[in-house]
């Protein structure tokens, strides 16, 4: 209690550059060892005020080391004090790095949306807060630390109780066990997904999407031959006007279609197999993201019912199951580089709708790639 005290005294004395001499860094250091010593050293615990310069919000993270070893990354609990050192929180975070890195603009919107969704699923949460006020502005990483706050307890400096303090310790240790647990099977960049699909979906539920999948049921069948001849092609009608934005609508709701067929697929495959277990780790992650190289993470299963990862790209036509699609460098560099678990699953919506694979082997062999597109930029 007295180091936590003194830390916060110390720290708002500090000058502009880290000084390892200085109380204040000395006292961070001899919390961060009582706060291992408090988790009988079952956990990582490491703090930090900044690396050259001295941070807005200095902070204790415990980590899980089964799934997270840094604050950037991951779920953890942390303890962030205040810019103006009057008190301190308790709180189960996130890293924002993988928001930073996969999202741009929508990084904190997701960041924000993740937490709540994540809080939400936690039972005994109404003593906690849903929110914190570090005292930063948006352009600061301390405003990332309080959208990635999950649940909290704030600590104000002139009514500090150590013994509440261990006592909510104690409850935060026994939820982020939970999550543990959630997170030792699956990856976090994975769970992430997940957890945006499932926001995302109740989000972008549309009539028409429901309507035309409703009663529907793929069909697998075999890939079609080559066409023969140029002769047998359909003769091209005349160019006219197409309406860009129309188009593009109707190809997205046309793709959204297929997609959500392939997803009502694979979850089925899984109770089929009486593993309902792995739905939790598939992934709709065409409802996020357009560029990982992927629409849904799933799984299959060789002779002995042991289960793999596979990574499937949906493309979808309303044409002849023959007719061209195209498939990004991104999604063709992703195919090559997981050429073992990676599918392409041509989907043709007819009045009973159908698919067929194709894996890398079979599309270098045959299919012919044409370029389509070229970025332009200045010498």
């Amino acid at each position: 209690m007295n180091n936590f005290l003194k830390f916060m005294d110390a720290y708002s004395q500090k000058s502009k550059y880290i000084n390892s001499e200085a109380p204040y860094y000395k006292l961070l250091k001899n919390i961060e060892e009582e706060i291992s010593n408090i988790c009988n050293k079952k956990f990582l615990v490491k703090s930090s005020c900044g690396q050259s310069r001295s941070s807005m919000i200095p902070w204790i993270g415990i980590f899980d080391e089964k799934i997270t070893q840094k604050a950037s990354h991951g779920i953890f609990i942390v303890i962030l004090f205040k810019a103006d050192m009057t008190g301190f929180y308790l709180a189960l975070n996130q890293g924002m790095q993988y928001y930073l890195d996969n999202y741009g603009k929508l990084k904190y919107k997701y960041l924000e949306e993740t937490s709540n969704y994540i809080r939400n699923k936690i039972t005994n949460k109404k003593e906690f807060l849903s929110t914190i006020d570090l005292k930063v502005n948006k352009k600061t990483r301390g405003y990332g630390y309080e959208l990635g706050t999950i649940i909290a307890k704030y600590y104000p400096k002139e009514h500090f109780d150590m013994l509440v303090f261990k006592e909510d310790f104690g409850k935060f240790i026994n939820i982020y066990a939970q999550l543990v647990n959630e997170l030792k099977e699956i990856s976090y960049d994975e769970y992430i997904l997940n957890i945006l699909s499932n926001i995302n979906l109740e989000k972008e539920k549309k009539p028409f999407i429901k309507n035309n999948i409703s009663s529907l049921t793929l069909t697998e069948v075999a890939m079609p031959e080559k066409i023969a001849s140029k002769k047998n092609l359909v003769k091209l009608k005349e160019p006219k006007k197409i309406d860009s934005v129309e188009k593009a609508k109707k190809d997205k709701e046309i793709g959204l279609i297929g997609e959500e067929l392939v997803w009502k697929m694979e979850r089925q495959k899984m109770i089929d197999y009486n593993r309902q277990d792995l739905i939790s780790k598939m992934s709709r992650v065409y409802l996020i993201d357009d560029t990982k190289g992927y629409d849904i993470i799933s799984y299959n299963f060789d002779e002995n019912l042991r289960e793999h990862k596979i990574y499937i790209e949906v493309k979808t036509t309303e044409l002849s199951a023959k007719s061209f699609f195209y498939l990004s460098l991104n999604e063709l560099e992703f195919m090559k580089n997981n050429q073992k678990n990676y599918w392409i699953y041509r989907v043709v919506l007819a009045k009973n709708p159908y698919f067929y694979r194709i894996n890398y082997a079979i599309l270098t062999k045959k299919f012919k790639l044409e370029p389509y597109i070229y970025k332009v930029k200045f010498k």
